[in-house]
């Protein structure tokens, strides 16, 4: 369950209020509010007018594995020079994200830089990105991430390796495999034989 601050609560019940996106994506940091902030965590997010759209996945009544996306404006090619010099060659895919939904005060309408005082609205991976190039607007560059989805691995299993590390790692205690890598002989059985 999603619990808010008391002063977000009281924001949240105004007929209009206004709110802005701090959004980091590996390394990079921007936001839609108009100047710099700087939250209580210390991260610093610029206010560079590189947002174009948050377009979160749509609720229906059936469980969907719609993504979750970001589109910034990129007419210099900015996120392919920064990102694909990277140590892994699939650049940004991978790589985390994080969208927080801030606000804005509404005496004095200066941001809520408490970090209690944002909500945290998605963090994942990015799975996959795009440049969308329109050429009937000279420099319309669009570069569109796409972030996994909440419900995206739901078919999903993790495998699980029998080792005596990995069982001690979850009980300290637990010696049921430390007799399955100790090399003591073959041992033939017939199937279902004990």
């Amino acid at each position: 369950m999603i619990t808010f601050s008391n002063l977000v609560s009281q924001i949240l019940s105004q007929p209009s209020i206004k709110s802005f996106y701090a959004i980091k994506i590996a390394d990079y940091y921007t936001t839609t509010h108009y100047s710099n902030i700087t939250l209580s965590n210390g991260e610093t997010y610029l206010s560079d007018g590189r947002i174009l759209a948050v377009t979160p996945p749509q609720f229906s009544a059936t469980v969907d594995t719609e993504k979750y996306g970001i589109t910034l404006i990129d007419p210099d090619f900015f996120f392919k020079d920064r990102f694909s010099n990277q140590v892994n060659t699939t650049g940004l895919v991978g790589q985390e994200v994080i969208v927080r939904l801030g606000f804005l005060d509404t005496q004095t309408e200066e941001p809520l830089l408490d970090l209690v005082n944002t909500i945290l609205v998605y963090k994942g991976k990015i799975d996959s990105t795009t440049y969308n190039i329109r050429t009937e607007n000279v420099g319309s560059i669009e570069f569109s991430i796409s972030c996994s989805s909440p419900m995206a691995n739901l078919d999903g299993v993790k495998a699980f390796y029998g080792s005596k590390q990995f069982i001690r790692s979850l009980y300290s205690d637990d010696s049921s495999f430390d007799q399955v890598y100790e090399g003591s002989g073959d041992l033939l059985t017939k199937w279902g034989k004990k």
